[in-house]
């Protein structure tokens, strides 16, 4: 049952995360729109060290993906 509640979490956590990511993206595409600019460049998040990760990379896959369906 343990485990069910677990799954049941990290599906509801990575569904909001990706509707966040979509409403990020969202603004950022109407802003980019609204400066006039023809390419913006997405990079990978850093940990503080600044060392890229796992979860920048796939932070930065979301973004960029987001930001081309709104192109």
């Amino acid at each position: 049952m343990l485990r069910l509640y677990s799954l049941l979490f990290v599906s509801f956590s990575l569904s909001a995360q990706q509707s966040e990511i979509r409403s990020v993206a969202d603004r950022l595409a109407g802003d980019i729109a609204s400066s006039g600019k023809k390419a913006v460049a997405v990079v990978d998040f850093t940990d503080l060290k600044g060392t890229p990760t796992e979860l920048g990379w796939f932070l930065a896959e979301e973004v960029s993906v987001a930001l081309a369906r709104d192109a």
